[in-house]
Formats: structure tokens, sequence, C-alpha cells
């Protein structure tokens, strides 16, 4: 069952939500260590700020049903990486299978290309990690066919 979604700037209103799905081991350990885990209501508030700063504006909440359930965001680089950006993503877990990362016409990160001018964005190989249920994600989600 395909699921609709949008992005969106992050709130106040959603600590709940964010704090509800990203308290969560599977995704946690598929994240950089700057992810908590266990994920409290401090790592959500701390967040929230973080992301609703001036000069945040390339980090999203991916919204399903009214409610924040992931995160998304181009983060550009720097110094001899300056011409690209990183691609990070979560979602919560009662969304997986659902087609709101990997389906041709819902990807969200072609909602974002057009946000910064690089040339090239890249997908760490840590989001290849995550335990899937279709064996061909990696390929259509890693492909450089994908940007």
């Amino acid at each position: 069952m395909e699921k609709e979604f949008k992005l969106r700037a992050w709130k106040k209103e959603d600590l709940k939500s964010l704090v509800k799905y990203a308290n969560n081991l599977s995704i946690a350990k598929n994240m950089t260590d700057m992810f908590p885990h266990p994920y409290s209501e401090a790592d959500g508030m701390s967040f929230i700020e973080f992301a609703t700063q001036p000069g945040s504006a390339h980090i999203f909440a991916i919204e399903v049903d009214g409610e924040a359930a992931g995160g998304i965001g181009i983060h550009p680089q720097h110094d001899i990486h300056r011409k690209n950006a990183e691609l990070g993503y979560w979602l919560g877990e009662p969304f997986w299978g659902m087609g709101i990362i990997s389906r041709p016409s819902g990807r969200p990160w072609i909602l974002l290309s057009g946000i910064i001018m690089t040339s090239t964005v890249f997908l760490h190989a840590r989001s290849a990690a995550i335990q899937h249920p279709r064996k061909s994600w990696k390929k259509r989600i890693c492909t450089g066919s994908t940007f």
C-alpha cells in the first residue's frame, strides 16, 4: 500500500511524533552517531530548535497522516567537497515498505533537487544497511539514475 506524504518545515508541535518515531533502535543503528538512542524529548527539542533556526532551510519533516513521521535533509559539504551535498533521511518504522522513499513518483529527494545547486548528491552506504522486505530497493535507491 502506497502512502501519501509531504515535506514541510519542522515545528515545535512535532515533538511528540518526532520522539514517538525516532525512539527506535532499528532507525538509530542506521544513522550517524549524532542520532541518539534512546531518543528523548530533550533530544527532540534540541533537534527541532536546530532544524528551525535560520540557515537550516534544507531540513524537512516527512509528514504522513498529519504527523511528522521522519526527516530528510540535504547537507551542503565544505572545502574540496563544496560542490557536493549529502542526502540524509529516516522514516518511522510503521511506514517502511509503503513506497514513501522508494516509489518513483514519491522520492522525496526529487522534490529537493531544485533547492541546492551541486555537482553531486550522495547517499551514504550506511542507509543501505537498513533491512527492507524488498530485495531490489538498494538498486532503485542507490543508482546514479535516481538523481
